[in-house]
């Protein structure tokens, strides 16, 4: 059985809009992969065809939450992903303390990702 456990929590867990939109897209398509080994598979069963079908109702379900709060990052109305992507591109003022300054970000993150893996 496919156990999918992103549920937003690794979008939700970082600060970068632009990481929170690829994991976003990352956890849509391990939704569609779930439904499509789902569907693939011959139930022999009425019961099983029902859990089936739950099982990819849950899965679409899921889709369509992530696609909500992907088209909410992307309708990007606060204007972070804008600036993120400006810093990343090197443009706007002070580069090298921006760059810096997230990379010390991203460190610190993957450090504290580490303790936790750990635990």
């Amino acid at each position: 059985q496919l156990v999918l456990t992103l549920n937003g929590g690794a979008a939700a867990a970082t600060s970068s809009v632009l990481e929170q939109v690829r994991a976003t897209h990352e956890e849509i398509e391990a939704y569609e992969r779930g439904v499509v080994e789902q569907l693939r598979r011959r139930p022999q069963s009425m019961r099983e065809r029902t859990r089936q079908s739950l099982r990819v109702a849950r899965y679409v379900s899921e889709m369509g939450r992530a696609a909500k709060r992907l088209r909410t990052l992307y309708d990007d109305d606060d204007h972070r992903k804008r600036d993120e992507a400006a810093a990343i591109a090197g443009t706007g003022p002070d580069v090298y303390s921006a760059f810096y300054s997230r990379l010390r970000e991203l460190k610190e993150y993957h450090r504290r990702r580490a303790a936790e893996a750990a635990a």
